[in-house]
């Protein structure tokens, strides 16, 4: 996982739990707005991700990727 906003950097992982869906931190998606992106241990290239749920209690954050 990697993320961007006000110019930083924030690195993280993740857990695919069905495909195109990924279970990771919030607080690698957070604060919004922020460019989130994903990619597998196989592949160099990642691929854009949106958060479509987040539990700030739990610092979780399930994203959706093509």
């Amino acid at each position: 996982m990697q993320s961007t906003g006000s110019g930083e950097k924030s690195y993280g992982t993740g857990y695919l739990i069905a495909p195109g869906l990924v279970l990771t931190a919030l607080h690698v998606a957070q604060p919004e707005p922020r460019q989130v992106q994903a990619r597998d241990l196989v592949h160099t290239e990642f691929t854009e991700a949106r958060v479509v749920w987040s539990d700030p209690r739990l610092d979780a954050a399930l994203l959706e990727a093509d």
